[in-house]
């Protein structure tokens, strides 16, 4: 092979493997939910989202008040629960698609989260992890937040 065309075959070689990179990441961001869900499909484990703005706090949803809402199944321990979460989704469920936010602020990973470890912020549902999670997220709330939304661009645009 003359030395041209072996440097055109390299280049050529590199550039397929620049533009299988690329897909490669793009199929990724498209596979990846924008909802947590667990390996049932169900949102917050089954937790009732609506719960979590009521004085008795987070209640495990039934399935015989289940809808399916952004990929994944939502569980409500009452019909007027059900209700209220399809009249306006955006109040109920929770920011970051239920990841946990502390995660995603600090690693700038998704992991899902520990339905019983949540907080309510300028009246939206945030989901942690752990409690060690929320114990660091309730040092800054704001500044957790602002590097949550960033990290969230990288993987879902």
């Amino acid at each position: 092979m003359t030395p041209i065309k072996r440097r055109e075959m390299l280049a050529g070689c590199a550039a397929l493997a620049a533009l299988g990179a690329a897909c490669g990441a793009a199929a990724q961001k498209r596979r990846r939910s924008p909802v947590w869900k667990d390996i049932w499909g169900r949102a917050l484990k089954g937790y009732d989202c609506v719960s979590y703005f009521n004085k008795s706090g987070p209640a495990q949803g039934s399935v015989a008040f289940e809808m399916h809402y952004r990929g994944a199944n939502w569980l409500f321990a009452s019909m007027a629960a059900m209700k209220s979460f399809a009249h306006t989704p955006h109040k109920f469920e929770p920011v970051f698609g239920g990841y946990c936010v502390q995660t995603l602020a600090t690693a700038g990973r998704l992991i899902g989260c520990d339905p019983l470890e949540w907080d309510l912020y300028q009246g939206r549902l945030v989901m942690l992890s752990s409690r060690e999670m929320r114990h660091a997220w309730r040092r800054d709330p704001a500044g957790s937040v602002l590097a949550a939304k960033a990290a969230w661009r990288t993987h879902f645009g």
